[in-house]
């Protein structure tokens, strides 16, 4: 995602989906993999078959999302108490 670009994910990503400064993301399909760097927005209510990854930027993981993976949050990281997280996770 380019820096203010905006998307909204109902398909499929093949690999890692990451949100630049300036970038906006609602992913209701699926990811293998998300990061947010510092100064993206994403959210995610969809399924991400890897770890999500926030290096900076603005993560809501909504109700009814599912992260196979783990999730490393820093800075504004949201996360629904009915999430599915498949490995750890940690919002430091």
């Amino acid at each position: 995602m380019t820096r203010g670009g905006k998307l909204v994910l109902v398909g499929y990503v093949a690999g890692t989906l990451t949100i630049a400064p300036g970038g906006y993301v609602f992913v209701v399909g699926m990811v293998e993999r998300l990061t947010v760097k510092a100064g993206g927005k994403a959210m995610l209510r969809g399924w991400c078959k890897g770890d999500v990854v926030n290096e900076g930027g603005d993560l809501t993981v909504m109700r009814g999302a599912v992260i196979e993976g783990a999730l490393h949050g820093r800075e504004i990281t949201r996360v629904h108490p009915e999430t599915r997280i498949g490995g750890d996770s940690s919002t430091s």
